[in-house]
């Protein structure tokens, strides 16, 4: 339905995303939480007042950054921030009477995330195609940022040609693995603090899920990881790229299914909560354990653990 409400709240949502876009575009120190602070306004929105409202929002930021910066970061920040928000907004949100007629029934969170992982492949790849990103690319880049920063920092421990050449390799080898990973498990985070916001606020119709419980993927994305490293080991760029994107999101989605197994199997154990806690300071630190995790998940896809969805309630009322 369309109304005032709808179109304002857009619209402000919009404004607000393409103003923290560009400050993330704008700021060394901040750009990380500007530009996942972003998303956050567009999926409240189409959390909390519907898919049109989370368009709007969505279309409204585009153009507030295409005035600013150049069509890359304009597709970009499309592709890879506003597009996913708002799609898994409207997703979350999806629901049908269940066979009795007695319940909502709604769409799985196994399938908001293999869709926002699809999403967030598919934005990689425009985004990569657009602006030519190839790990030659990133290797040159990187190399020359390391001699500038021996130039302008002579006391600090200098690296030879051979050394930089070697770290800047090994640096641009890595990085179509961790950067869609990154993007993947920010997405989730916002799409989780949005769902606490509108469901403070009273208006997020869908009943709240026992995450740890029932986060799962569908078996289809147990190939995700392997398809993209066979690709990075087997073939040359473009489609070394391409498989790096498809591991490092393979390889997080895993690994946040494993998470919340870990969460899951954790409660009500001695102990539990200082596990969890030292499990995450690890992952935060050293990331490497994401890869672990990420076996603990491929062992819960497999198994097709999952538990009852919570029981559903009326949709709250959207005034």
């Amino acid at each position: 339905m369309w109304n005032a409400n709808i179109l304002g709240t857009g619209v402000i949502a919009g404004i607000a995303a393409g103003l923290m876009a560009l400050a993330g575009v704008h700021s060394s120190s901040f750009a990380f939480i500007l530009m996942f602070s972003a998303p956050l306004t567009i999926a409240i929105a189409s959390l909390g007042w519907g898919p049109l409202s989370g368009a709007i929002a969505g279309i409204v930021a585009v153009v507030i950054v295409a005035t600013q910066t150049p069509v890359e970061m304009a597709v970009a920040t499309a592709t890879l921030l506003f597009l996913p928000a708002a799609w898994a907004g409207h997703l979350a949100n999806l629901a049908q009477p269940s066979a009795d007629g007695r319940q909502m029934v709604w769409f799985p969170l196994s399938g908001i995330l293999f869709r926002v992982m699809i999403a967030l492949f598919a934005g990689f790849i425009v985004t990569g195609w657009i602006s030519g990103f190839s790990a030659e690319k990133a290797a040159t880049a990187f190399a020359e940022l390391l001699k500038e920063m021996a130039k302008s920092e002579p006391e600090l421990p200098q690296l030879d040609e051979a050394a930089i050449e070697q770290n800047s390799r090994v640096f641009a080898g890595i990085l179509p693995i961790v950067v869609p990973g990154v993007f993947l498990m920010a997405h989730v985070l916002v799409l989780y603090l949005a769902a606490m916001i509108t469901r403070v606020s009273g208006r997020l119709p869908r009943p709240r899920d026992d995450i740890p419980a029932t986060a799962n993927l569908p078996q289809a994305a147990l190939a995700v990881a392997p398809a993209g490293l066979i690709g990075m080991g087997m073939l040359a760029s473009p489609f070394y790229e391409i498989g790096g994107v498809l591991a490092g999101l393979g390889i997080a989605g895993l690994g946040l299914i494993g998470l919340a197994d870990m969460h899951y199997s954790m409660r009500g154990k001695p102990g539990g909560q200082l596990a969890i806690i030292v499990s995450w300071i690890a992952l935060v630190v050293l990331t490497l354990p994401l890869v672990l995790f990420s076996l603990f998940g491929a062992w819960r896809v497999i198994r097709g653990t999952n538990t009852p969805q919570p029981p559903a309630y009326p949709p709250a009322n959207r005034t």
